[in-house]
């Protein structure tokens, strides 16, 4: 039978996702970081449309299935992979070959930079971190119940407990995760995203530090 987490249990899972809820100035002793009153029910419903291409319950539990399926650190790991397999001249010509195409380019050039470091790890933070949000904006959307949106979250926040040894760790994966993502939005507020991460390791008052 579904046991619902203690409230430990429940702040934990909501720091997986703290440099997003950082970043969008909310809550993190909240699922979904706000009330659902009919003001933020409204926002996230557009936030979701918007952002994710997600307008109702089966969309979002699609979307959840695409990171359970490997979401962003699948483009990650093939990158990766290709990298890896690459001889010096040959990465010299795979560089020149994206130079013209930024977006490209910048991938390319975060996989090389990280990919060492992260191993089989790959981008989990960025792609589950994400997850958990998901599930909470899904619960204030009124796509999820409650009830629905903890039995997505503790198995996901369990997985990051388990890839990573430290919130500093999730923190920086999540961080080039969004950086790998898109370098357009990087460009547009990369550096609020990484004064987030470093608010989250230094502030007293985060759940990073009270946990």
């Amino acid at each position: 039978a579904y046991a619902p987490p203690t409230e430990p249990q429940q702040l934990w899972a909501l720091a997986t996702c703290a440099v997003l809820t950082e970043s969008n100035g909310r809550r993190h002793d909240m699922l979904g970081g706000c009330d659902r009153s009919p003001k933020e029910i409204k926002a996230w419903q557009d936030s979701l449309a918007k952002w994710w291409n997600t307008h109702n319950r089966e969309e979002l539990l699609e979307t959840l299935s695409w990171i359970e399926d490997g979401g962003h650190r699948r483009q990650f790991d093939e990158i990766a992979q290709d990298l890896s397999a690459a001889s010096p001249a040959q990465l010299v010509h795979i560089r020149r070959q994206v130079e013209d195409n930024p977006s490209v380019s910048n991938k390319v050039e975060i996989v090389l930079t990280h990919q060492r470091e992260f191993g089989a790890k790959s981008i989990t933070a960025w792609d589950y971190s994400r997850y958990v949000s998901l599930c909470g904006w899904g619960y204030i959307a009124g796509y999820l119940t409650e009830d629905e949106a903890w039995q997505r979250i503790m198995p996901a926040a369990r997985l990051l407990q388990r890839t990573f040894t430290s919130w500093e760790e999730l923190g920086k994966n999540h961080v080039v995760g969004r950086e790998f993502w898109s370098l357009k939005q990087t460009q547009k507020n990369g550096d609020q995203t990484r004064q987030c991460f470093e608010k989250l390791k230094t502030d007293p008052a985060s759940p990073w530090r009270t946990l």
